[in-house]
């Protein structure tokens, strides 16, 4: 089984990548989730969506930098699924508050979706849903999600 560099942590499908506020992400923070092929999907200011392998995806990152792994304890193979087949759907990467709209769409709010999407479980701890409207998702408010739970780090080193 393919492991999360210099760790020992498994990778699975639905796991969410959580990487603090910093220059490498323009400090608003950023998030990313693993797919059942254990490619790594995520909104990007210059994807807009991007599919990229953990290698690279860690490579994007400064040295020095963290990379928190959470996960669903009861799995989140389905999240994983619904990311992969619905990244090349972003058509811009932007901030929109209409949490149904897959097409405008930024970090969180698409790992967002892939939960509510895959299991109708909002991982933001808002009680949202996709008809919630004037809001906005926030990696942290991901990272502190009572639905995820902290695997462990990756360090990132050049």
């Amino acid at each position: 089984m393919a492991k999360y560099p210099g760790t020992a942590i498994e990778m699975k499908a639905g796991d969410v990548l959580y990487s603090k506020k910093s220059l490498s992400t323009y400090f608003v923070g950023h998030v990313a989730i693993v797919g059942k092929s254990l490619n790594v999907y995520h909104a990007y200011p210059y994807g807009p969506g991007r599919t990229e392998g953990i290698d690279t995806y860690v490579a994007s990152f400064a040295n020095g930098d963290t990379i928190s792994i959470l996960r669903r304890g009861d799995g989140g193979t389905e999240a994983g699924v619904w990311a992969k087949n619905h990244i090349n759907d972003i058509e811009k990467y932007y901030f929109n508050m209409d949490l149904d709209n897959v097409k405008l769409n930024y970090c969180s709010k698409f790992v967002w979706q892939a939960y509510i999407y895959a299991y109708n479980i909002d991982i933001s701890d808002r009680n949202l849903t996709l008809k919630s409207r004037a809001t906005h998702i926030y990696p942290d408010q991901i990272r502190d999600s009572s639905k995820l739970s902290l695997q462990g780090s990756i360090k990132v080193k050049k």
